[in-house]
């Protein structure tokens, strides 16, 4: 009887070993950069990017230090400099110090067709404006064929005060001006929502602009961007940028 008492001791004091599971403090949040797999205490470390990607969805509010370059490409002409202050803005400058005569632009990798579904581009814009002049080829914000305007869903500045809202295809453009009725030099907010029949174009969540004529067919991607030819520096920043398809 000894023998047995002893023996079902060693297996309770066994088990009760197995069951008290190390503990191990970290990060426990997959999405996050430094995920740790062995942790399983979260101690509230975890870093999560500002940004993320599905099959059919891009989003950027651009929080790192660095253009994630899966997502985007950039190119930057003479003087030309896009890059991430800490103020999680990306801001894109046509000239630098003395030089001037530059230009700068982002691209997406990823293109979507309206033949495919229903395109939704959102970002958070400040253009540059100078006394009531538009600069920088009215830094066009919105979805194009590569870098080939021929075919683009887009805003443009037209004035100081007033932009463009724009479908073109081939070459062939329909467009709508609308007046802010203050400067364009201002975080607001432009949304497109693009079908093969219908575009609508939105500024702050107002309703500006609706297209049913010169809708691209082929893949686009968002591009963003100012140039200028003179001296100086001619500015826009974005605080984010969201791309999506949805059937």
């Amino acid at each position: 009887m000894k023998k047995i008492i002893i023996s079902f001791l060693l297996i309770a004091v066994v088990l009760t070993l197995n069951s008290c599971e190390k503990k191990i403090s970290g990060c426990t949040d997959k999405d996050a950069t430094n995920y740790d797999p062995d942790a399983n205490d979260d101690d509230g470390s975890c870093i999560l990017l500002g940004y993320y990607e599905e099959e059919n969805k891009i989003f950027d509010d651009f929080e790192t230090d660095i253009l994630n370059p899966l997502w985007f490409s950039t190119t930057t002409g003479l003087g030309g400099l896009a890059y991430l202050p800490e103020q999680s803005l990306l801001v894109l400058h046509t000239g630098v110090y003395q030089y001037g005569g530059g230009s700068a632009n982002v691209i997406s990798l990823k293109k979507f067709a309206v033949t495919n579904g229903t395109l939704v581009f959102e970002g958070a814009f400040q253009p540059y404006e100078d006394s009531n002049y538009a600069y920088g080829d009215g830094q066009p914000r919105g979805l194009v064929d590569g870098t080939d305007r021929n075919n683009a869903i887009e805003f443009v500045s037209i004035t100081g005060s007033s932009i463009s809202a724009r479908t073109v295809m081939n070459g062939i453009a329909t467009e709508t001006s609308y007046s802010i009725g203050s400067t364009v030099n201002y975080m607001r907010t432009y949304r497109i929502v693009a079908s093969s029949s219908v575009v609508e174009f939105y500024l702050n969540d107002l309703l500006i602009a609706t297209h049913t004529t010169n809708i691209p067919i082929v893949p686009l991607n968002v591009y963003f961007g100012s140039s200028w030819v003179g001296y100086g520096n001619v500015p826009i920043s974005t605080d984010y940028v969201s791309y999506e398809i949805t059937n």
